[in-house]
């Protein structure tokens, strides 16, 4: 009997799952109305037909064989596993002083702004559509000092038993190297439990900020234990970085050290703007590090009321998780005695005791293809087809050798 695996997929991540290669050329089931047919196209090339089944657990029958109409021989193949690969969210958190006062004024924001975005953090931390994924949760400004009228003061400061300065540690990347709440699965109430310690004062030092989650995101992404694994960085912030660090936080230095993650490492870089009053500029400078972190622009959150502000930023978290769950099919290792061979796999769609196969489609649509055809380390289901696995609660099966099936039919080796 030919058996097949499931991969279990939700809307943030999907799972391991033992996939099984079935047999080709069997008569247990088959494309078109059940009898074995050809499945031809119009051309007269041999692709598969509409609406295939299991029968008693069997596998997929692809007549046609190379597009000649005759069938393949030789396509049985024996087990492997493969998995859709995770995704390591690297939160940078700004916690500095104007998320509670307003510069411009005095007055205070906290109820407004940062009260309402730590709930919607809180819920997407501990959001069940985050399962699958792993995040870790590090907040700048720190390594502030406690000063007589401020506690964990970072910045330029004034003190009458110091004297003036600014606090050196808060300027060093190595501060932001090591999170808050370091990687772990979602959900999790560890981040909540963070949040609400987390206590806003002082400046936004987002350069070096930047580093240290540039620092994490690479650690990650170099883990043999998250090997094939997707890591982005997350920076939430709503200010302009600031040149006190020594002059070492200006919108270009931070945007370069997201250019070079995203260019050399691959890690992307996400960023939510807080958009208050007296902030010139910000949306231009915060779009300028998201494009340079191959993210496009800077999702911006406008300060109206608590549960504007909660649901604004609550959307926009939500807006990067839809973006950067996968739908990439990490391709296995072939069984022993087996090679992989681009040009004889498959992708099928199992949902309500079916098996709809995915084709090939090198332009997407509704359809799957490599992630580089000359050297293909993935399967990337296209958004229509991706949308569909999700939306029919179903599994996916991946078979080796035989012929990829593509709307024209079958690829001719």
């Amino acid at each position: 009997m030919l058996r097949f695996g499931k991969i279990v997929f939700s809307a943030a991540s999907a799972f391991v799952a033992a996939l099984a290669f079935s047999a080709c050329g069997s008569s247990e089931s088959s494309f078109g109305d059940g009898d074995g047919g050809s499945g031809e196209t119009p051309g007269g090339k041999g692709g598969p037909g509409q609406g295939g089944t299991f029968g008693d657990g069997g596998g997929i029958a692809y007549d046609g064989g190379r597009g000649d109409g005759g069938t393949e021989p030789g396509c049985a193949s024996t087990g492997s596993e493969a998995k859709l690969a995770t995704v390591n969210l690297v939160f940078m958190f700004d916690r500095s002083g104007s998320m509670v006062v307003d510069t411009t004024t005095g007055g205070s924001l906290k109820s407004v702004k940062w009260d309402p975005i730590v709930a919607a953090a809180r819920s997407f931390f501990g959001d069940d559509q985050s399962k699958g994924m792993n995040a870790s949760l590090t907040f700048f400004a720190q390594g502030g000092i406690d000063l007589s009228n401020k506690t964990g003061y970072c910045g330029a400061y004034q003190d009458p038993v110091l004297g003036s300065g600014y606090t050196e540690a808060c300027c060093n990347d190595r501060t932001y190297s090591n999170a808050n709440v370091g990687l772990r699965a979602l959900p999790s109430a560890d981040f909540a439990t963070a949040l609400d310690d987390a206590d806003p004062a002082g400046a936004t030092p987002t350069y070096p900020a930047m580093q240290g989650a540039v620092a994490q995101a690479v650690s990650v992404a170099n883990d043999p234990r998250h090997k094939g694994e997707s890591t982005v960085i997350v920076l939430a912030t709503d200010g302009n970085p600031q040149d006190f660090c020594n002059d070492q936080s200006s919108v270009a230095k931070t945007a370069a050290v997201a250019a070079n993650a995203a260019r050399d490492q691959r890690i992307k870089t996400y960023v939510i703007g807080v958009d208050t009053p007296g902030q010139d500029g910000l949306k231009d400078n915060l779009d300028a590090i998201a494009r340079s972190g191959g993210s496009g622009q800077a999702i911006m959150v406008n300060v109206d009321d608590a549960d504007a502000t909660k649901k604004a930023f609550l959307e926009a978290l939500n807006k990067i998780r839809a973006q950067v769950a996968s739908c990439d099919v990490t391709i296995p290792a072939p069984p022993a005695g087996k090679t992989f061979d681009k040009r004889a796999t498959n992708v099928v769609l199992q949902a309500n005791a079916q098996a709809t196969p995915i084709l090939f489609n090198e332009t997407c649509g509704d359809g799957w293809r490599y992630d580089n055809w000359d050297n293909p380390k993935a399967i990337n289901l296209c958004p229509a087809a991706c949308n569909r696995l999700k939306a029919s609660g179903g599994s996916l099966s991946v078979q080796f050798g035989c012929p990829t099936q593509t709307p024209t039919g079958p690829i001719v080796k």
